[in-house]
């Protein structure tokens, strides 16, 4: 016989037992966002305000949990609030009881009194099929993902099919590197120009400010925002790489290091330069892969939806497009508006939407 549960808002007091239900759904390597400081940055000090998050609760142990963190867009010229869907969650043992459906319908309710226009997220492959059937989710997109391999060597070696293979594709991989994948050489010029920064300015949403206009649904990355997703993240550490002439910021990378299947992944999240300076990507793409090549990082990513700007330069730099069959995982990506499942049509087409890896709820 099923456990009977109920459902309810968030109270202040509820973070333990929010947390543990975290530590029993994370894998190992996630276990950091487990924490108290984390909890509170994601869910409490956001730029927009406070996410919301509905609980299931049974016999005075959280047993659910739904949640959304809202961000300010700005869409046609005008600002709408979106909010970005994560850290859905089942205990074991109450699986299969249309939990996680209510869950998600109840918050959705609340969303919408909030003022919240539409919600988004990135599903993974147990739970794209609820929010498309059950939730009147639509899928806008499965993203993807180009890599540049570093140390092609330890991929071979990693990802060897027969173990005994291992250091015959290890050796051979060394040729192919030295050619398909060359180090990066950066003119001293150019180098002399890229600095590391602590945290974000108002120089920083200069180099974003025209893409307001150019995309009709875009996460605005203003100083607050920036500074709150990666310089005060508690749980993750994310280098900033600008490119500087004089005072003024030209360019900026934000990077952060992921592991896979045994891989140390070099990531991208952020890459931008001022209009009429795309002349700098290759360079700060060039200065990626030298940081995570002294990192020891086998290979970098990045993540960008097809016919993004960045295809090019990623391309010119030998990042190549992953198959799915070989990805640590789908990136799926959808939504719907609210209150209404009808009201989604301000969310396509997936043209409509600036998107990289830091819009993603691996945060």
């Amino acid at each position: 016989m099923s456990a009977t549960w109920h459902t309810r808002n968030y109270q202040p007091g509820d973070e333990e037992g929010i947390l543990a239900l975290w530590r029993e759904s994370f894998p190992e390597g996630e276990q950091r966002r487990t924490e108290l400081d984390y909890w509170r940055w994601q869910y409490l000090e956001g730029p927009s305000g406070p996410g919301l998050i509905r609980l299931a609760v049974s016999e005075n142990r959280i047993v659910g949990h739904a949640a959304a963190i809202p961000f300010q867009f700005m869409s046609k010229g005008k600002e709408v609030l979106g909010c970005l869907s994560l850290d859905s969650m089942t205990a074991a043992g109450f699986r299969g009881q249309g939990m996680f459906t209510r869950l998600e319908e109840e918050l959705y309710d609340d969303l919408a009194r909030s003022g919240v226009q539409f919600i988004y997220g990135f599903p993974n492959d147990n739970s794209i099929g609820v929010f498309l059937r059950k939730l009147d989710w639509k899928q806008l997109a499965t993203l993807p993902l180009r890599a540049r391999p570093i140390r092609l060597d330890r991929i071979a070696k990693t990802s060897a099919p027969l173990s005994f293979l291992g250091p015959v594709l290890e050796q051979a991989a060394k040729l192919p590197q030295r050619f398909l994948w060359p180090t990066p050489q950066i003119p001293s010029e150019k180098r002399d120009h890229l600095v590391w920064l602590d945290e974000f300015d108002a120089r920083a949403e200069r180099l974003w400010r025209p893409l307001q206009e150019k995309n009709a649904i875009f996460l605005r990355r203003d100083e607050a925002f920036l500074n709150w997703r990666y310089a005060d993240n508690p749980g993750r550490e994310y280098p900033i790489l600008g490119y500087e002439e004089g005072e003024d910021l030209q360019g900026l990378i934000v990077l952060r290091r992921m592991e896979a299947f045994g891989l140390q992944g070099g990531m991208i999240l952020e890459l931008q330069a001022l209009p009429g300076r795309e002349d700098l990507i290759p360079i700060l793409l060039d200065a990626a892969v030298e940081h995570f090549a002294r990192e020891e990082m086998d290979l970098a990513l990045c993540l960008t939806p097809r016919g993004s700007s960045l295809e090019r330069p990623l391309r010119s730099k030998r990042f190549l497009a992953v198959p799915e069959r070989l990805g640590h995982k789908k990136w799926y990506f959808g939504g719907r508006g609210l209150p209404y499942s009808g009201e989604v049509a301000m969310l396509e087409p997936i043209a409509s939407w600036y998107l990289t890896l830091g819009d993603t709820d691996i945060i």
